[in-house]
């Protein structure tokens, strides 16, 4: 007899748990989808919000940067210090550092008129600020040449994408620090109720290889590089060591939103007349217009470094007048009684009606200073100071020390071929691409052909003081705007027009 085959059949039983362990295993790969999906949207929702801050972080600076001068009564482009936790959270201290050393803090939100900028993770964002764009203590010069002091760096450190060249540098760095990493504690170690943590910026911001985002230089206009993570939030295995994001404000860029102000050309005419009016001032209590400076100077950023030379006709404005006084003589109109002090321009030994001679606040001749004879007017000081590297100056031979003469003997200045003027004062315009003008260094600082074009580039370096100027609309290859002095009747005046 046969014995009966086992059937095949499963028992319903086996085959309901068969049918349950499949079902099992496909929600468990739909849920692994689910969850891989989500902790991506998740992750890119964090990515979104982070820039979204940095971004907002960055046009707030730009805002604050561009209208300063409105908000200060001085020139637009300072920068606020970093809240350094030193002071009302949100706020800076006032001053940060020594002159020209960055500083890194974290964002001063409150400073900005704004309320706690977090990124993806809820965290405060960070702020690095140059040393020359902070506003206290100020660099003394800010202009469109200031170059920026920070370099930064792609996620591989393989390229630069802030920098090489001074402009191309960040003035201000922006930082999204992220979730805490290993060693790093965002616990909260003082009074900060608005962004909690702490101010300890290696407990936030990250390093990699030779480049620490949490170190900047101590030394006054030194570079700093930073590393810009832009994949962090996506990339776990590089967001265990390094997950900060980065935006940042270049010198260039913050210069360019300068310059598209609308009053930004008001303010530099206004700038230029105001320093004309010091030259003329002090020729009519001297009786002759001051030397030049020479174009190259050891310190851009003092006034006393802008000093006049002997037989210097075509430079730089000069403000320390030392040279221009010693050869000429100063005469102060007195009037006293017998040997009594006379008073009028300057104070001196008079005899009735005589002259005296001495020192006079209006008397160009005998001031050090040529600022100490300028009109009042103190917001076009304020540019001056700012912006005084761009401003050149010749002076007519028949002006210049030790005593003024007129035009009849043919020696002064013209402008397009015509006129008959005792100085022309230049500013000089942004570096011209074109003509390869480039003020980076000392060196490229000390050659006139990288500020001024045409016939200005020849006539200031003219020795004989009876060059041709050249006024004319902005170009490609030409940006100077031309102010002139005149003399009438032995009285100087500026001419801005440089009429003929």
């Amino acid at each position: 007899m046969i014995p009966p085959r086992p059937s095949r059949q499963l028992h319903p039983q086996q085959g309901l748990a068969l049918l349950v362990l499949v079902v099992f295993l496909m929600l468990s790969g739909v849920l692994f989808l689910l969850t891989a999906t989500n902790l991506e949207d998740h992750n890119s929702g964090r990515t979104i919000r982070s820039q979204k801050a940095l971004d907002l972080a960055k046009q707030s600076l730009l805002a604050y940067a561009v209208t300063y001068g409105d908000t200060h009564s001085t020139a637009p482009g300072f920068l606020p210090c970093p809240d350094e936790g030193n002071t009302t959270e949100g706020t800076y201290l006032g001053s940060c550092g020594n002159k020209n050393v960055s500083q890194l803090g974290k964002l001063p939100w409150k400073t900005l008129d704004m309320t706690p900028i977090r990124d993806g993770q809820g965290e405060c964002l960070w702020l690095a600020v140059a040393g020359t764009f902070k506003n206290n203590p100020k660099n003394g010069l800010l202009n469109w040449d200031t170059p920026g002091l920070f370099d930064v760096y792609s996620p591989s450190a393989s390229q630069q994408i802030a920098g090489p060249s001074p402009l191309d540098r960040a003035a201000a760095v922006i930082f999204s620090p992220g979730w805490p990493l290993a060693a790093q504690s965002h616990a909260a170690t003082g009074s900060v109720p608005a962004c909690g943590g702490n101010y300890t910026a290696s407990n936030y911001l990250d390093s990699e290889g030779n480049l620490n985002n949490a170190v900047i230089s101590p030394v006054a206009n030194s570079v700093s590089s930073f590393l810009f993570a832009t994949d962090s939030n996506l990339t776990p295995t590089d967001s265990d060591r390094f997950n900060d994001r980065i935006a940042y404000i270049t010198a260039k860029e913050l210069f360019d939103r300068i310059e598209h102000r609308k009053d930004f050309y008001s303010h530099i005419s206004s700038m230029l007349h105001y320093t004309a009016d010091c030259v003329a001032a002090y020729g009519n209590g001297s009786h002759h217009l001051p030397w030049a400076a020479p174009v190259s100077l050891s310190d851009y950023a003092s006034d006393t470094s802008y000093a006049d030379q002997t037989n210097l006709l075509g430079g730089r404005i000069a403000f320390n007048l030392t040279a221009s006084n010693q050869t000429g003589s100063s005469q102060g109109q007195g009037q006293g009684q017998g040997q009594g002090q006379g008073q009028g321009q300057g104070q001196g030994q008079g005899q009735g009606q005589g002259q005296g001679q001495g020192q006079g606040q209006s008397g160009g001749g005998t001031t050090s200073s040529l600022i100490t004879v300028c009109p009042g007017n103190p917001l076009a000081e304020q540019w001056r100071q700012n912006w005084k590297d761009q401003i050149f100056y010749a002076v007519a031979d028949a002006y210049a020390p030790p005593t003024g003469t007129n035009c009849a003997s043919g020696h002064c200045l013209s402008v397009n071929g015509q006129g008959q003027f005792a100085a022309v004062l230049i500013f000089s315009g942004r570096r011209l691409a074109a003509l390869t003008q480039n003020r980076d260094t000392t060196g490229d600082k000390g050659m006139t052909r990288n500020y001024l074009e045409d016939n200005n580039l020849a006539a200031v370096d003219l020795a004989s003081g009876r060059g041709n100027f050249t006024s004319a609309a902005a170009s490609t290859t030409f940006n100077d705007i031309v102010m002139c002095i005149k003399s009438t009747g032995g009285t100087f005046s500026v001419d801005e027009n440089c009429n003929p």
